[in-house]
């Protein structure tokens, strides 16, 4: 029996904050991670991840950050972003790219295609992980899928 009074907080794999050091690769989580590593590898260009709360989709997000090697600049976005102008505000900032703040919906699209295209010269694709995205408003999903189009349309990336 555990003494629930003498264990420390680090020690437990059900957290508020994300501990990939408890990453627990059985249940199938192993074998999806590494599916998710090699979709990505093939260039697809959408996946969809799909469980209940509590099943691990998150921790798969991080140790997919954490643990694979890749050419991606890989971007969380925060559990609620409102807006593709908030989309490419983010993405912008964690590329260390400017991002006016008075950019408009227009302004948005092309800072955001100007940071693929500023990746792609290096060699670098872009992830963008969109953590508990049915919170997200439908016409900022499809914003980010139209985005998807222009940019394959322009050579992928």
């Amino acid at each position: 029996m555990i003494d629930v009074e003498k264990t420390s907080k680090d020690s437990t794999p059900f957290q508020s904050e994300w501990n990939t050091a408890h990453f627990f690769a059985g249940g199938g989580r192993g074998a999806v991670l590494k599916d998710l590593q090699e979709a990505l590898a093939d260039k697809t260009e959408l996946v969809t991840l799909i469980g209940e709360e509590g099943s691990g989709k998150t921790m798969l997000c991080k140790m997919l950050q954490e643990q694979w090697d890749t050419t991606h600049k890989i971007i969380s976005m925060p559990s609620v972003v409102e807006s593709f102008e908030d989309v490419s505000r983010v993405a912008a900032q964690e590329c260390n790219m400017e991002y006016p703040v008075d950019a408009n919906r227009a302004d948005a699209k092309k800072i955001f295609l100007d940071l693929v295209e500023s990746l792609q010269s290096k060699g670098v694709s872009l992830l963008l992980i969109c953590d508990e995205a049915e919170k997200m408003y439908l016409a900022t999903l499809e914003r980010i899928r139209t985005i998807l189009d222009d940019v394959n349309a322009q050579g992928g990336g």
